[in-house]
């Protein structure tokens, strides 16, 4: 089973990825909410696999540093609409990268990719 946290400001956005990642065996969305606060308080009350980061939250920094504080303690999948968000999001600890309008496969490939990579904690 892979847990994962959802971080995204946009309702429709943590709605939509919510449904989606429901429908896929041994996936769990622990929580969804919609900032790097509510996030921190996740984390610190539940174990999750997979932190899934809009880089462009409120203020394109809060997601940059979010990916920050978590990697390299945390597997962390960055989302945005925004292609030229990835290298950032890639160079501030990311596993990988998902563009909002991709496809369910990107989704289960990145997932799948970011729990192969190691944690150091």
């Amino acid at each position: 089973m892979i847990s994962i946290l959802l971080v995204d400001d946009d309702s429709r956005v943590r709605a939509a990825l919510t449904t989606l990642l429901a429908g896929i065996p041994d996936v769990e969305v622990v929580a969804a909410v919609a900032s790097t606060r509510e996030a921190t308080a996740v984390l610190a009350a539940h174990q999750v696999d997979v932190v899934i980061v809009d880089v462009l939250l409120p203020r394109r920094e809060d997601g940059i540093a979010l990916i920050r504080s978590l990697s390299p303690g945390h597997h962390v999948v960055a989302l945005s609409i925004d292609g030229s968000s990835r290298e950032p999001a890639l160079a501030a600890g990311a596993a990988d990268y998902v563009e909002k309008n991709g496809s369910p496969e990107d989704i289960l490939r990145a997932l799948n990719k970011a729990r192969g990579q190691p944690r150091d904690q």
